[in-house]
């Protein structure tokens, strides 16, 4: 008889340790003898069923629960008369208590239970552990109910953690004993408390304090049944480093660290730390960021794969918070191959597909992320806001005008929001404005600039506060040379938004259309303070300066923007090397070796680099390099200081020997010295390599009227015109041509229109602006 009652408690140990509420139940129907322990585990395998099966809110509904606490209360009553099972029957009766919201009956019990005097030092039975631990946890939680002292708070989880610690190292002790019991699960129920420890001390203790407790646990949580939980201190522990702890502040973790803060709370049991050589100790704040969400990730994959987990909500998370960490680091060949390792976990997750399509369109893979956006699409076809993206890459990066057509299109006819129709009408009247530029018949660019206008109207109408759509309408109205309307929408986009760079650009080119110059020069010097590195500016800066000023003053400026880009090009290679081993570090990151309990975890290093000002317009490339000089050969070329304007074709040429704009700029330097024929063979030259070099046409028409070529020179400046109708000197040349054939008459009218044409006239093209969304 006792050796059969020896085998139940056995079965009953086993089935505690393991979770296994079901056997549990058989266990307790199988005891014939009605008991107080028969019906102690009866309850129990009940309560815990009934907790696994619902969620929170459907248990205080729940009759079965009232049911249960009647019996429990039954039960406990029974045990504390016969001093049997007694602080088990009180644990089980909190709970209920506790999932009834009976919050101030919880603290009672666990008050008469005397806890924080319980003794479990002499205690081996795991399970007994656990339920003191769980009471920990269920206290803290009523207790912030309750709004009580935060030190009492904060000594309940402590207590909690503290007591998971031994419990999970002698489930370690035991495994290596290959004890025949030893299997033992923590609990989801602990697991979230205690893992989420970083998250629900916070606004009770100091910062500093949350980091160490955490940075503490996850070493002393070494075994394999504590998988989950070090992942979810982790990724706690990560978000608040990332959230709440500036650079400057931050503690780097080392080996002292923790012990120190072990020995400084006394209470804490010391982590075992078998070989110091394989930890690894972060650089830097983003360096543990990293390390921590990397390591969470496994941890995560490895549960999914094992148990077959089913929400990956936590997954998901993780890998925002990765997203944010490694765009900071400009780390974005990395974010991809992270999420393309997602997509094999989540391959129906809309907000995986749609983070791996935007980081594939960072990583300029925009074949790829239009693949990926079509494959969101599928997974949420009535989604307008895929549409708008598919339609922004074609637009954008691909120059494919009618594929992002039809896709704002099919926002428009979807008839969504004002938000997002606006936004579609916004595309579409960029799409028509870009392709009516690229377009040689006039008939056809007028009609696509008259709907270009027509969509971004409607755009404007439906979004009247958003600044983007009075800046387009301003700039289409500027290339139709409307300078009337362009400069009153230029100044509600400024009003709505003054810091924008596009806003600014645009209004110091209407400014010298209209002729005022010094008013433009001070909107570029306004704009500079904002955006120092901003090439375009400073170029714009340099013609206005060239125009209005001086020459030479121009010249300073070019000198001043060589200096800019050596000083930006020395600090993008420090950084280009940086970011090298920072591949090399995330790539030994994902190396990811687990030891045979899978639960230590070696190899891993993580560094970043921080881009360069998000207001560079230009690549530091050679071609950027060439544009300055061949800028400042201009202005050389305008001074007669032609020698001078030949060393600067050189220096650029050196940079890109076959470059049609240096050839270009030979040809000018030639026609500047008188030797037209050669002038003529770089131009012809300039056009066999780009027919619709613009500046080269209108230079060859100059230069066959120079050798007496009319009927060549009237050819190559009517091409000059159909590519900028409004260019005044192509119109300038062409009248003087006319004049000399004695076409006196449509020579006036050329001569009118140029000087029309010339009356707004900005120093650059107003297509120097790039139309981006």
């Amino acid at each position: 008889m006792n050796r059969k009652k020896l085998d139940v408690a056995s079965s009953v140990e086993r089935a505690r340790n393991e979770a296994n509420w079901h056997q549990l139940a058989i266990i307790a129907d199988s005891i014939r003898e009605e008991s107080i322990f028969k019906k102690l585990i009866k309850a129990e395998s009940d309560l815990e069923i009934l907790i696994a099966s619902n969620s929170i809110s459907n248990l205080k509904q729940d009759e079965t629960l009232s049911k249960l606490q009647r019996q429990l209360l039954t039960i406990t009553n029974d045990a504390n008369r016969k001093q049997q099972h007694q602080p088990e029957s009180s644990f089980l009766l909190a709970k209920t208590y506790y999932y009834l919201n009976s919050f101030k009956d919880v603290i009672k019990l666990y008050a008469e239970l005397k806890l924080e005097s319980i003794d479990t030092s002499n205690n081996s039975n795991r399970y007994f552990k656990r339920s003191v631990c769980e009471a920990f946890c269920y206290k803290g939680i009523c207790l912030e109910q309750l709004k009580a002292n935060s030190a009492d708070i904060i000594r309940c989880y402590e207590g909690a953690s503290n007591l998971l610690i031994t419990l999970d190292s002698s489930s370690k002790f035991n495994k290596e004993r290959r004890d025949s019991i030893s299997k033992f699960v923590i609990g989801e129920f602990l697991e979230e408390n205690i893992g989420t420890i970083p998250r629900l001390l916070l606004n009770k203790c100091s910062i500093d304090d949350i980091i160490q407790r955490s940075r503490f646990l996850l070493v002393a949580f070494d075994s394999s049944s504590s998988l989950r939980l070090r992942a979810l201190l982790s990724y706690h522990l990560a978000e608040i480093l990332l959230f709440r702890m500036s650079d400057r502040k931050y503690l780097p973790v080392t080996l002292k660290s923790i012990t120190d803060y072990a020995n400084q709370k006394q209470a804490l049991p010391k982590p075992s730390i078998n070989d110091v050589k394989r930890l690894y100790f972060p650089d830097d704040i983003t360096e543990e960021i990293l390390l921590l969400l990397l390591l969470t990730e496994m941890l995560t994959i490895k549960d999914i794969e094992n148990i077959g987990i089913t929400d990956l909500n936590h997954l998901r998370n993780i890998y925002d918070l990765l997203t944010v960490v490694l765009m900071r680091r400009s780390l974005i060949p990395i974010l991809t191959e992270i999420y393309e390792r997602a997509l094999k976990y989540s391959m129906d997750v809309f907000h995986i597909w749609f983070q791996f399509s935007l980081s594939l369109t960072a990583n300029k893979k925009y074949d790829r992320a239009i693949l990926a956006l079509k494959k969101c699409l599928i997974i949420s076809p009535k989604n307008s806001i895929i549409n708008l993206t598919i339609a922004k890459i074609f637009l954008n990066y691909q120059n494919n005008f009618d594929d992002a057509e039809m896709y704002a299109t099919q926002v428009i006819d979807q008839k969504e929001s004002r938000h997002l129709s606006a936004n579609a009408y916004l595309i579409l009247g960029i799409a028509y404005s870009r392709k009516a530029s690229s377009v040689l018949l006039i008939n056809h660019r007028k009609k696509l600039q008259e709907q270009a206008l027509k969509a971004l109207e409607k755009a404007y109408e439906l979004a009247p506060g958003d600044y983007r759509t009075s800046f387009y309408l301003a700039l289409n109205y500027a290339f139709i040379r409307d300078i009337v309307k362009a400069v009153h929408y230029s100044r509600i986009a400024l009003h709505l938004n003054g810091t924008d760079l596009g806003c600014l650009h645009l209004t110091a080119l209407l400014l010298s259309a209209q002729k005022k110059g010094r008013q433009a020069l001070d909107v570029c010097d306004i704009a500079a303070i904002e955006y120092p590195d901003n090439f375009s500016l400073m170029f714009l800066k340099a013609k206005l300066e060239e125009v209005y000023i001086s020459g030479n003053q121009a010249l300073d400026t070019y000198k001043a923007i060589l200096v800019k880009y050596y000083l930006l090009s020395k600090k993008a290679k420090l950084n280009e090397n940086r970011a090298k081993s920072d591949a090399v570090s995330i790539i030994s990151c994902n190396q990811v070796t687990y030891s045979d309990d899978a639960s230590s975890i070696s190899g891993i290093s993580t560094v970043g680099s921080k881009g360069l000002s998000t207001h560079l317009d230009f690549e530091l490339t050679p071609r950027l390099l060439t544009k300055i000089w061949l800028s400042i050969a201009d202005v050389y070329i305008q001074l007669g200081r032609l020698s001078d304007a030949e060393m600067s074709i050189r220096e650029a040429s050196m940079m890109s020997s076959k470059s049609v704009e240096v050839i270009y700029y030979y040809g000018r330097l030639h026609e500047s010295k008188g030797n037209w024929r050669e002038a003529k063979q770089s131009y012809d030259d300039v056009l066999a390599g780009n027919h619709d070099h613009f500046d080269a046409l209108l230079h060859l028409g100059l230069t066959h009227h120079q050798l007496g070529n009319l009927d060549m020179a009237e050819k190559f400046l009517l091409e000059a015109i159909k590519i900028e109708p409004a260019a005044h000197c192509a119109w300038n040349a062409l009248g003087a041509i006319l004049q000399e054939r004695d076409c006196c008459d449509t020579a006036a009218e050329c001569f009118l229109l140029a000087s029309d044409f010339e009356s707004t006239s900005p120093v650059t093209p107003f297509h120097s602006i790039l139309q981006f969304i």
